[in-house]
């Protein structure tokens, strides 16, 4: 990109947000609609994570509420949305719906320019467990530090998912202890909840996937540098070694623009456009990943997990740095190699054997677990609070 066209794009993102802030303030001179929840997941990219499951849950509960959910391309396929007004990301419907709602619940930041009303309860539900470091942790980025810090200000809750995270939550996004709600990710909820395992499990179907074989998933995190992905791995050694007994499903990190291609049909299935990585997670055997917060929501299953940190080093001391020590707390082997990632996956038996306390370790520690599912408690929370 040229110097000229990246002034005429900060040129043109100045001028909307400007516009964007004087209509947001016009906006909130209408009333407040005091029943009123607008959900956002990854600015409208997807029907998915947190926000979703809570949603299911005040459906189910039959809530009196009334539901606006911002989806740029919204899914033929889920139902639940039909009792809930659509908006795309960034238009004037979108910015109306937030200027008139009392309840936000968001995944993942704002702008800060939208400022919540006096009365309107902004909840923020987050979308991983911190592993490696976040917001005000990651070294550099200062430029993006002050606008994290001004959104979290706005927030009125956050949800965390084990009260073991609340003080990094609160250092990262320099919040109140008072704002935090440990109740545990509602998107978890589908691992024992029989309910979401039925409706995830029709969508599942779609994807074909052969009974005679077995599930490996693999599903790295998002590396800050990187828009494109490549396999870190020699594919056609996995494909010659393991496509008798397993499909390999790619899900790439939202942020990953570009998506693998479709070689090796029979044993490889790209599905990084499928909205809702947890129903992924329910159908498969293994999952394979590095360092993404998805380790500690598969911990749950109680299935074998294989880690990959192929760029530990670079990762660790350049990128984003841990917040724990990453060796002693994975709750899975290291495979330093494409044999290694073979020789697991053939042996998910002795694995799953040797690694079940610390799988075990992993799901308690890192997962807030109640009697109820987590989306229950939040929905039940919303309504007695409304």
């Amino acid at each position: 990109m040229s110097i000229k066209q990246k002034l005429y794009r900060l040129l043109k993102e100045t001028v909307y947000f400007l516009l964007y802030s004087v209509l947001y303030r016009v906006f909130c001179l209408w009333p407040l609609d005091e029943r009123k929840i607008v959900f956002q997941t990854f600015d409208g990219k997807s029907f998915s994570d947190n926000p979703k499951y809570i949603y299911l849950y005040l459906l189910k509960l039959q809530a009196d509420f009334k539901y606006v959910w911002v989806l740029n391309n919204p899914p033929p396929d889920e139902p639940e949305l039909a009792q809930a007004k659509l908006v795309r990301f960034r238009t004037l419907g979108y910015i109306f719906q937030l200027a008139t709602a009392k309840y936000w619940i968001i995944n993942s930041h704002l702008n800060p320019r939208l400022k919540p009303r006096q009365d309107t309860v902004y909840i923020q539900t987050w979308h991983g467990t911190p592993l490696k470091k976040i917001a005000l942790d990651i070294p550099g980025q200062d430029w993006q530090k002050a606008a994290w810090l001004k959104d979290a200000a706005h927030w009125t809750y956050f949800i965390s998912p084990s009260r073991k995270l609340d003080r990094i939550f609160c250092g990262a996004f320099g919040l109140a202890e008072r704002k935090i709600l440990p109740l545990g990710y509602p998107r978890n909820d589908i691992f024992s909840d029989p309910y979401l395992q039925r409706r995830a499990r029709k969508r599942l179907a779609k994807l074909a996937l052969p009974d005679a074989k077995k599930v490996l998933l693999y599903a790295p995190t998002f590396r800050d540098f990187q828009g494109t992905f490549e396999l870190p791995f020699d594919l056609e050694s996995l494909a010659n070694a393991l496509q008798d007994k397993y499909v390999l499903l790619l899900k790439m990190h939202p942020n990953i623009k570009k998506l693998i291609g479709d070689d090796y049909r029979d044993f490889v299935r790209n599905v990084s456009a499928y909205p809702d990585i947890q129903e992924l997670m329910l159908v498969a055997d293994i999952l394979l990943t590095d360092y993404s917060s998805v380790m500690f929501d598969f911990a749950l299953t109680g299935k074998p997990i294989i880690l990959y940190p192929y760029d530990y080093e670079s990762y660790a001391r350049d990128l984003r740095g841990f917040y724990f020590d990453y060796e002693q707390i994975v709750p899975g082997p290291l495979a330093r190699s494409t044999e290694d990632i073979i020789n697991f996956c053939l042996q998910p038996e002795q694995i799953t054997r040797q690694y079940a306390s610390k799988l075990r370790e992993t799901a308690t520690g890192f997962n807030e677990i109640g009697v109820e599912p987590a989306g229950q408690r939040l929905a039940e929370w919303l309504i007695k609070n409304c």
